[in-house]
């Protein structure tokens, strides 16, 4: 299954991760389930390359959505989930998603390299600066 998570935070390239993504995820148990969860900016839309037709289950102005919630538990989610964007709307998402994808992987080095000599793991910033890689490259693929 695919989720795609809104982050009210500023744009940050497909794949990468909202600060504290991954203790939320812990905290859910959404680590330790069959989901793939991609987190999206709440400046975005939710749909992208990856994500496709979503159904929204959230928002930040009214909550949860209910009739969403109540179509998935009736195994009739295709009736919630958004139109498909047109083929020149995808393709203008993905250039500005390649537009935010510098700023994101400059943002990594500086984060690693402020952490690097204090004490704790660097992995989860090691994580970070690999997503921020991978989105990048994503998109690059995905416009071809």
């Amino acid at each position: 299954m695919l989720a795609g998570l809104i982050a009210q935070a500023r744009r940050r390239t497909i794949c990468s991760e909202p600060p504290g993504a991954q203790h939320w995820a812990n905290a859910t148990g959404l680590a330790k389930n069959p989901l793939l969860a991609w987190w999206r900016s709440a400046q975005a839309p939710v749909w992208s390359h990856r994500i496709h037709r979503p159904a929204l289950v959230w928002d930040e102005t009214g909550g949860v959505w209910e009739e969403t919630l109540a179509a998935l538990r009736n195994s009739d989610g295709a009736t919630v989930r958004v139109a498909a964007p047109a083929e020149d709307v995808l393709r203008a998402r993905l250039h500005d998603e390649l537009a935010v994808s510098p700023r994101t992987l400059r943002a990594c080095p500086r984060a690693f390299n402020e952490r690097r000599w204090r004490p704790g793991t660097l992995e989860p910033i090691a994580d970070a600066r690999w997503r921020a890689s991978n989105g990048y490259l994503d998109v690059l693929d995905a416009i071809g």
